[in-house]
């Protein structure tokens, strides 16, 4: 089972909704019956707080809509084969599936991949920006500073493996910290602070 950290942006199965919660706390260990299972507080996108089980919690992932030469995508189902950047496309094949040309992080081959393979994760900024920059809902945001989201949470920024990465202040960003685009899209706008 996927254990959460403190920021986190999950949802909850079975939400209807299919509303972005915020781990505020957590894990704690509940028992119920026979079984023990973690628990967390998670905040509403209204500011309310919800205790639920972990078991119902997956990670929140928003998808840039479409697909952009430069856009940077897990490649295959699950991600299988890695991170990728979308060189160039689409492509309409014989059979009428669109398909890019992707250069692949390791080994930095490229492939012709389906489009139904492609798991964009976060679209860079447009040509002309300086390195360092990911454009994200039409709006430019510089890697590296602090943002305040709509919450007045703080988030630090940075890079990791070519991925502008976002958690909360207080915390390093790492590899499997979430997307900016992902903090953006469910706490933005943000706001340089």
């Amino acid at each position: 089972m996927t254990e959460f950290n403190r920021g986190a942006l999950v949802t909850i199965v079975g939400d209807n909704k299919r509303a972005n919660y915020k781990v505020e706390a957590g894990p704690f260990k509940a028992v119920y019956g026979d079984r023990e299972m973690p628990m967390y507080v998670v905040r509403r996108p209204d500011g309310s707080h919800r205790w639920v089980s972990g078991e119902r919690l997956e990670r929140f992932k928003i998808r840039p809509e479409g697909y952009r030469k430069g856009d940077r995508a897990k490649v295959g189902s699950k991600g299988l084969l890695g991170m990728g950047t979308l060189d160039s496309g689409p492509f309409r094949q014989a059979d009428g599936v669109n398909t890019w040309v992707v250069l692949m992080d390791n080994p930095g081959n490229h492939l012709l991949v389906p489009e139904k393979l492609l798991d964009v994760q976060e679209r860079p900024g447009e040509p002309g920006d300086t390195e360092g920059h990911v454009t994200i809902g039409n709006k430019v945001y510089a890697v590296g500073p602090r943002y305040r989201d709509r919450y007045g949470d703080l988030w630090n920024t940075g890079v990791v493996n070519g991925m502008a990465r976002a958690v909360p202040d207080g915390f390093r960003v790492r590899a499997f910290s979430n997307t900016l685009a992902a903090v953006v899209n469910a706490y933005g706008p943000l706001t340089q602070v």
